[in-house]
């Protein structure tokens, strides 16, 4: 029987492919939260991770979708993009090592944004069930995870305000 998350990877295009948990490792070593943590850690992370394959235009995930997941992508870029009062725009690409689906993870929450493959792109996928898990059976990783994701929000949210202020400033 198929699950929800599986139907909807199938429509978009967003492809699971099968890795051994130790080129997940090897994947995962190559991003900038290698940094974060210790191989042991790493190896541990990675056994909750899946790859996935999206292809240049591909949907990842659509605003306002409810299904949980956050990616780093290995190789390739992704596009994300809001839509308010019936207009699109990128607000930003991510590269090579960069992270996206964070908040849904954290919070559970529909998706505040698109995202969509500017370039095939391979990713690895935590869903919010396998998150869950890690904390469950690893609360101490769990926990730096937890706070890794809670740095890079945090940076996020700083150059948003930044960005606003600047806005606002440019239209008094």
């Amino acid at each position: 029987m198929e699950t929800m998350e599986e139907t909807q990877v199938r429509e978009t295009g967003f492809k699971k492919i099968i890795y051994t948990s130790q080129e997940r490792t090897e994947l995962l070593e190559e991003t900038p939260w290698s940094k974060t943590f210790g191989a042991r850690q790493i190896e541990t992370l990675a056994d909750y991770m899946r790859a996935y394959k999206a292809k240049k235009g591909c949907v990842i995930f659509q605003e306002d979708d409810a299904e949980s997941f956050m990616c780093m992508i290995i190789r390739g870029s992704v596009d994300i993009i809001s839509s308010t009062s019936g207009s699109s725009r990128v607000v930003v690409n991510l590269q090579r090592g960069q992270s996206l689906g964070e908040m849904s993870l954290v919070d559970g929450r529909p998706r505040s944004a698109s995202a969509v493959a500017t370039t095939d792109s391979l990713l690895l996928v935590l869903s919010r069930d396998h998150f869950e898990h890690l904390i469950d059976e690893h609360a101490g990783l769990g926990v730096r995870f937890l706070l890794r994701l809670s740095r890079l929000i945090s940076e996020r949210l700083r150059r948003t305000n930044t960005l606003l202020e600047e806005s606002i400033a440019r239209s008094s």
